[in-house]
Parts: structure tokens; C-alpha cells; sequence
């Protein structure tokens, strides 16, 4: 509390420096942003050397098989959520539901425990508004509950999420990605560790580290001719421990049942446009001073449409591509920037057309 009073006043006695400084700095920093906005024929060439070789004067043909990915069966029709709660609260007591998960899902809530006690809680959040679909579970052990070792590698924790996936979830397998022959990790596999640091009897710090978590995550997509891999909306992620699955999400995972019902690939924008929109952009929200852009196809609900569009994916950033993994350690630089863009210009996206067209 002391410390947080001398701070206080220190603070306070110093609000009077600060606030003439204030203007003065911000000047200083708003003639510096400006100096580091490259210019639009800057931006335009960065923006170019990132773009795909796909990416044409003449889109047509790309757009229109952008609108015929490989589907499988939606997640409206193979995810039966009284299944999953069966599933994930499995032997659970004090079982509490707010809502009815088959009828009214977008207010669906499971729940087992006292969130508030020290015993072991779980909870379920379900949500389909027809155009999405969201869910979150998450598994909480008791208080007194200390970590425990993984006793099981990458391989064991990834085969058994892909047989949650496909046995619970029901998600179909046109939907998950196969790594590329050229990855070097194959399992999207991530470890959570927990250090601990000691003090030996001379007086040497020893740190052991110990795996207790494992997490696996997937970028849902779709296979689509001559193009191979295009992510999709949608992500999945599960989280296991010594005791199994604590945490499993399905994100943003939007239906596809309307896709490209009213999309037409005649209205694809050129290389040229796509090159003039995304440099207006960056220049419009005052992106600043850029090294790097690269750029894929990709099919996302953007904000405020009904139903997911093929998109122009771009990743600008303010350092090079070509850092190695030492050398982007060393770089302190503002965060990257991630922007997509129809690739069917979007007065035109509602466009009826005739089936013979």
C-alpha cells in the first residue's frame, strides 16, 4: 500500500511535466509516422511482389473455382450436441442447464460444479445462429489439484484428438488439414511446460521442466481444385492434460450451405484493382512503415455478411520475410497487420445470374 501511495504522488506531482511534454511528443511523433508512411506507388509495389502468381488481370476463372471447394457434410447436420454434453460431462455431478441445446442453442449453457467453490467445474457454451457455429468447454480440476506429468508424446495427444473430432464433434474430414509432405512439424502440436527453479546445496540454480499441458489447434479449410489447401472459417482447438481433455473450442465455424449461391466469378477484381484497394486501405487507416507483405487466397465470413466469400488474405509487416528465427528475435518492430479482401467486388456480390450463364 505504501508503494502504491508513494507512486501516487509521485505521479501526481509530476501530471504538470507531463501534460506540456504531452503535445509536444506527439508532434514530434505524428511528423515521424508520417515521414514512415511509404507512399501509395511504395505500397502498390510492395503489395505486388506478395501477391500470388494466381492472381491475374482476369480472375474469372479463379473465382469461379474458388466457388466450388470440397465440403463434406455441413456441422448443422453431423454435430448432435446432446452427444458432446453426454461426452465431455461424462460421471459429472451437479449437472445444471440453462437452456435447451437442441432448441434453443444460441442461450445453450451447461454447467457441473460451483464455478465459485473449490471442487472441480466444468462448463459448456453452445451457440448455432444459422450462420455459425460456436462452442466452448472447459474443465477445471479442483483447488487442491497440482499438475501432473504428460505421460504421452505429440503423436498419442493428436491421434486422440482426431478421434474426438471425428467421433464427437463429427466434423467432416474434408474439413481438416493434411500437413505438406514439406512440413517440418506435422503435428499441430503445441507443449505447455512448467519450470520450476531450485537451489542446490552449493548454492547453484537448477530448472527442471516438466510438460503438463498439450494443446492442438486447426485452421479448418477446404481442398480446392488445381489451388490444393484454402483455409476456411473456422477454427478447432483441444487442450489435454494427464487426466485428458480439459478444453475443447469450435470458433467461427460458418455455414457453408449458402456459399456461392449468389456469388459470380465474372465480377472477380483484376490483379490491378485488388493491387489499388489494398494500397488505399493501408494508406487510408495510416498503416505504417512497411518491409514486407505477402498475400493468399482464403474463404471467410466477413463482418455483417451472411455467408463466407473468397478473400484476398494479406500479411504486411515491418520487417523482412527472409529474417531467420535468430534474427527476428533481434528485431523490435510494431505488430504485423492482417487485412482481407473480396476478391468479388462487392457492389456486385448480390448479383443474380441465370443458371445457363
Amino acid at each position: 500500500m505504501t508503494i502504491k501511495n508513494t507512486f501516487l504522488q509521485f505521479a501526481l506531482t509530476g501530471i504538470g511535466l507531463s501534460l506540456l511534454t504531452q503535445t509536444a511528443l506527439a508532434q514530434i511523433n505524428e511528423a515521424d509516422r508520417q515521414e514512415k508512411i511509404l507512399s501509395k506507388a511504395a505500397l502498390s509495389r510492395l503489395i505486388s511482389a506478395g501477391l500470388p502468381e494466381t492472381i491475374t488481370e482476369n480472375n474469372t476463372e479463379l473465382a469461379a473455382v474458388l466457388l466450388k471447394p470440397k465440403l463434406g457434410d455441413p456441422l448443422s447436420k453431423t454435430l448432435n450436441i446432446d452427444h458432446v454434453i453426454e461426452t465431455v460431462f461424462e460421471n459429472a455431478r451437479d449437472i445444471k442447464k440453462s437452456g435447451n441445446c437442441s432448441i434453443l442453442p444460441s442461450k445453450c449453457e451447461i454447467t457441473a460444479g460451483d464455478i465459485n467453490g473449490k471442487e472441480a467445474f466444468s462448463i459448456l457454451n453452445y451457440e448455432n445462429n444459422g450462420t455459425q457455429t460456436q462452442l466452448r468447454f472447459v474443465k477445471r480440476g479442483s483447488a487442491d489439484q497440482l499438475p501432473e506429468t504428460m505421460k504421452i508424446d505429440d503423436r498419442e495427444v493428436f491421434e486422440q484428438a482426431m478421434a474426438f473430432v471425428d467421433n464427437v464433434f463429427k466434423i467432416a474430414p474434408e474439413n481438416i488439414p493434411k500437413p505438406p509432405s514439406s512440413a517440418k512439424n506435422r503435428l499441430p502440436v503445441k507443449t505447455v511446460n512448467l519450470s520450476v527453479s531450485s537451489e542446490d546445496k552449493r548454492g547453484q540454480r537448477r530448472t527442471e521442466t516438466t510438460p503438463v499441458e498439450k494443446f492442438v489447434q486447426f485452421q479448418r479449410g477446404f481442398q480446392v481444385e488445381t489451388l490444393g489447401w484454402v483455409p476456411g472459417p473456422g477454427e478447432l482447438a483441444l487442450q489435454y492434460d494427464a487426466k485428458g481433455l480439459n478444453v475443447a473450442v469450435i470458433q467461427g465455424w460458418s455455414s457453408m450451405e449458402e456459399y456461392g449461391r449468389n456469388l459470380n466469378p465474372r465480377n472477380a477484381k483484376s490483379r490491378s484493382t485488388l493491387i489499388e484497394e489494398i494500397a488505399s486501405r493501408f494508406q487510408r487507416e495510416g498503416i505504417g512503415h512497411l518491409s514486407s507483405a505477402r498475400s493468399h487466397l482464403a474463404i471467410t465470413q466477413l463482418p455483417g455478411d451472411e455467408s463466407p466469400i473468397p478473400v484476398l488474405r494479406i500479411y504486411a509487416a515491418a520487417q523482412p520475410n527472409d529474417l531467420t528465427e535468430e534474427e527476428q528475435a533481434k528485431v523490435v518492430s510494431s505488430a504485423g497487420v492482417v487485412m482481407d479482401i473480396a476478391l468479388i467486388r462487392e457492389e456486385e456480390r448480390n448479383f443474380d445470374f441465370e443458371e445457363s450463364e
